[in-house]
């Protein structure tokens, strides 16, 4: 294990990369992830992760503590957790993940294709879950890509959108679990062809706030309540 405050070398394979940030600091990781690496973040500051050149990345990424902001790049194949679909990004309950992408990006062209794994309304109650453009990047309204593969929920859970987003030709897993869609800024949660949205068990409901859903969710396979 490699237990780092902040690291901009390459880290070996086979490896689990801990990044601890104190409360209140802001760290940037500029390094880029190798194949074989687990990336963890614990502590409640932010971390930020800027190289988007981590094509080889293949390992998973758990955030136990704190916000861990991903930074995608311009072009399509700067991804930031790398390209691989099997990828699990883990959010644990009372942590949260910010994705932020350059858009416009079309449906297929996924900056975060990897799978994710949510709990909890974050830090400071403001979603597990925050999806942004950057700002300045030229293209028409407030869209962005389509992100991750398959969601999995552990535990009712909260996502804030800042952008045009959703999630793509995936299963949404609710476990039984409560999803709340909110609403922040330009947002808008679009339902995309190919999700499949599954109850799991009794109790699962999706929550929508400020009419965030851009189209309605159609067909959904086994899919959860809604209100």
């Amino acid at each position: 294990m490699v237990s780092l405050a902040i690291c901009t070398q390459m880290v070996s394979a086979n490896e689990t990369l801990t990044i601890d940030v104190a409360n209140g600091a802001t760290q940037t990781y500029t390094a880029q992830l190798g194949a074989g690496v687990d990336l963890v973040k614990t502590g409640t500051g932010k971390l930020i992760v800027s190289n988007d050149l981590n094509t080889a990345f293949n390992g998973t990424v758990t955030i136990k503590a704190g916000i861990l902001e991903a930074q995608s790049g311009l072009l399509s194949n700067h991804r930031v957790f790398g390209s691989a679909a099997v990828n699990t990004i883990t959010v644990e309950k009372g942590a949260q993940l910010i994705t932020r992408v350059p858009g416009p990006k079309s449906q297929g062209d996924k900056q975060f294709p990897n799978n994710l794994v949510l709990a909890g309304d974050g830090p400071d109650g403001t979603g597990a879950l925050r999806a942004y453009r950057y700002t300045g990047v030229s293209g028409s309204g407030s869209n962005c890509d389509a992100l991750f593969g398959n969601v999995t929920l552990t535990d009712d859970a909260m996502v804030r959108i800042e952008c045009r987003t959703g999630f793509a030709n995936g299963t949404i897993n609710f476990n039984g679990h409560h999803l709340s869609l909110y609403k922040g800024g330009n947002g808008t949660f679009m339902v995309y062809g190919g999700s499949v949205w599954n109850a799991g068990a009794a109790g699962a409901e999706l929550i929508v706030t400020n009419e965030v859903i851009a189209k309605p969710l159609g067909h959904p396979v086994a899919g959860p309540a809604t209100r």
